[in-house]
């Protein structure tokens, strides 16, 4: 059975005057587009996820280079906290041997990684103490407990 060409109904295996077997010639063309337009999608697609990666890479190097800038600049007295979220003061450093001395609570001091400083901690004023007033406020706002049974039914 003959296969026909659905752009001009030729039988796909005549032969022209020469002898040749032809058709129309769209299927070789067409092929060829096709194979072309993928390629060249597929170069865009490799050539984007490599640009994704190095620039992520290259922001996280700046973020890296601005992170150890910021370690190796501590002093005492600079309030800082940890990768684990423990708040401190730093006491000493040690660059040597990569430690610092933090201050947590008073007169308890550790000894941390300098790599265990994620960053600087702006001083903040103290939060104003808690008078009389305020907690007779927050004691009239709170709900009355229902002690009565009248709602177990």
């Amino acid at each position: 059975m003959d296969t026909y060409c659905i752009y001009d109904s030729t039988p796909s295996g005549t032969l022209n005057p020469r002898g040749e077997r032809h058709g129309c010639g769209c299927e070789s063309e067409t092929m060829d587009l096709n194979f072309l337009i993928n390629v060249i999608m597929t170069v865009v697609f490799f050539a984007a996820v490599i640009w994704i990666f190095t620039s992520a890479k290259k922001n996280q190097q700046k973020q890296l280079e601005a992170l150890q800038a910021m370690r190796c600049a501590l002093v005492p007295g600079d309030q800082v906290m940890t990768a684990s979220g423990v708040y401190g003061t730093v006491v000493s450093t040690d660059l040597e041997n990569n430690k610092l001395q933090l201050q947590i609570a008073e007169g308890v001091v550790i000894t941390a990684s300098m790599n265990a400083i994620l960053n600087l901690v702006e001083e903040e004023a103290p939060a104003a103490p808690l008078t009389e007033d305020v907690y007779e406020a927050t004691a009239s706002e709170a709900p009355a407990s229902d002690t009565s049974s009248d709602t177990a039914k």
